[in-house]
Formats: C-alpha cells, structure tokens, sequence
C-alpha cells in the first residue's frame, strides 16, 4: 500500500512511501484475516503482503505483599473464595503467611532458622509471630497463650527446619529426569 500523493506518515523517521516499515496496532477477524486500523491515507492494497507480529512492552502493576496476602478477603480482585485453600480452616493461608515473615525475621535477627524442636527458640518465633499477627489485625482472641494459633505457630517453629523426605526424592528424581533430556 502506497501512500496517497500529498499525505505523510505520521511517523517522520519512516523514509519509505508505503505502509511498510510502520507499526500498527492489530484487531484480529478471523484466523486468516485482521484489520490494522486507519489505512484512508494509503491506495489501495495490491497483493502479496506480509504481516510480522511484533511483540511490544506491557507494564505490569501488582500490589504489595501486605495488600496482596495479608489484606482482607474483600480486597481481592477475585472471587475470595479463590484465597482459601481450605475451608475447614479459613484463617490458615493468614497464619501461614504470618509463619514465613516472623522466619524472615528471625533469620535476619539471628542468622540461622529455629532450631527443631527447641523451647527457647520456639518462644522468640511465636513472639514475633504474635507481633506480626498484631500488626496484620489479627483477633486479639486469636492470639492469647493457649489459642489454636499460638499452638500454630510453635508447631510451625518446632518443624521450619524439617525436610520431607518424600518430596525431596520426587524432585530429586524429576531434576534429574530432565537433565537427561538436555544432554541427550
């Protein structure tokens, strides 16, 4: 397609005077067809053209972790039931998420994960656990000594430094299994 005599593209480091070497943005009709929006200012198309996909930046925007998981079910862009994983126990996914940022925490204020089934260590992880609990306006209730999740967070710090043996020999076996099939 040719440009018509007297128009100019819009784009001025375009030195030819046709629609080749121009970007535009595709609507798709069909499998076989798309339209690439306003061609008034170009002839007629002849034949045998090519199109070449060109993929272009998209800037993506997420929220923060607090916002993302420690922020209330009505503040997902999806059906909330999407966030719990078990409905049996609806608070878990928040107790989880509270587990893993007091071990954060406790890695970088003691260099090193509880120890298994130590006392002490296990009460310096529920303190902060309980901390950051407060802090995601967590029930007070949800909170004292001998609540359930409480008994959470010990059990979680009791076992953070655990492995399971079971997974460890999947993955072990599947990273295996595909670096056979890159060398061979």
């Amino acid at each position: 397609m040719e440009l018509k005599e007297g128009e100019k593209h819009d784009d001025p480091q375009v030195k030819s005077n046709s629609i080749n070497d121009t970007i535009h943005k595709v609507k798709v009709l069909t499998p076989y067809s798309f339209t690439i929006g306003d061609t008034r200012k170009f002839g007629p198309y002849k034949n045998n053209g090519i199109a070449r996909q060109l993929k272009t930046k998209v800037e993506l925007k997420f929220k923060s972790f607090e916002q993302a998981v420690l922020g209330s079910l009505d503040d997902m862009p999806l059906d909330g039931n999407l966030a719990v994983a078990d409905f049996e126990k609806m608070q878990h996914s928040q107790i989880s998420h509270i587990c893993y940022s007091a071990l954060d925490k406790f890695r970088i204020d003691h260099k090193r994960t509880p120890k298994p089934w130590d006392l002490a260590d296990a009460k310096l992880f529920v303190n902060s656990a309980i901390k950051l609990a407060q802090d995601n306006k967590m029930e007070d209730d949800d909170l004292k000594h001998d609540s359930q999740t409480v008994k959470l967070f010990y059990l979680f710090a009791f076992q953070c430094q655990g492995t399971f043996s079971p997974l460890c020999a999947f993955m072990g076996g599947l990273v295996s299994q595909e670096i056979i099939k890159a060398i061979t």
